[in-house]
């Protein structure tokens, strides 16, 4: 065995001892391909998801090109006849150490609709789908979560970070396709009470 296969040996065999000491909660479950993602293509795997379940419903959806998050407002445009929604949507998985989900880069000043979170466990996956104005961004009362807890400001980026638990979320589990379309559907209701309110 030469030096550098003996080093890549060593290292494998460390690996392996890690893993059986602290394995991930997603070893072997249904969504362990999950892990397998670099972090961009992990929330492609939301916008993807979101994305299916509505062309389900019959919307057409367009997903937003643009790479600048400076210049990039939304994620998806959902469009069902003369209606036309935007959404911004947010993909964690469950942390290794902690039942908990942390949403990074939240879009407070962002021109969407809606706010789409989707938290992957190891095997269930659960949404939050709220206006951005019914986030928690400044004090801790929020309808989301199961004790009252605040977004965080990050001050290098400007942008929010909002950790969820799985308490928080339990009740939202997506276990079928009409349970999105439910939770969505609320969204939408609440998004033209709103629109109407602003107009008047």
């Amino acid at each position: 065995m030469t030096a550098s296969e003996r080093i890549r040996d060593t290292l494998i065999r460390a690996i392996r001892a890690a893993k059986a000491v602290s394995p991930s909660p997603y070893s072997g479950a249904r969504f362990e391909e999950m892990m397998d993602l670099e972090i961009d293509a992990r929330g492609n795997v939301g916008e993807l998801f979101v994305s299916r379940l509505l062309q389900d419903r019959d919307y057409s959806v367009v997903h937003n090109a643009r790479t600048n998050p400076q210049d990039k407002q939304w994620d998806i445009k959902a469009t069902l006849g003369e209606i036309s929604i935007t959404a911004e949507i947010k993909t964690a998985t469950m942390g290794k150490r902690t039942q908990t989900f942390q949403h990074e880069n939240l879009p407070r000043n962002r021109e969407c609709d809606i706010l789409a979170l989707i938290d992957i466990a190891p095997d269930a996956v659960y949404g939050t789908i709220a206006l951005p104005s019914e986030l928690p961004w400044d004090d801790k009362g929020s309808r989301w979560t199961a004790t009252p807890k605040k977004m965080t400001l990050r001050k290098d980026s400007h942008a929010y970070k909002w950790t969820l638990t799985i308490r928080d979320v339990q009740d939202r589990e997506i276990t079928t396709p009409a349970k999105f379309h439910s939770m969505w559907d609320d969204a939408v209701r609440r998004l033209a009470l709103s629109r109407n309110a602003g107009a008047v």
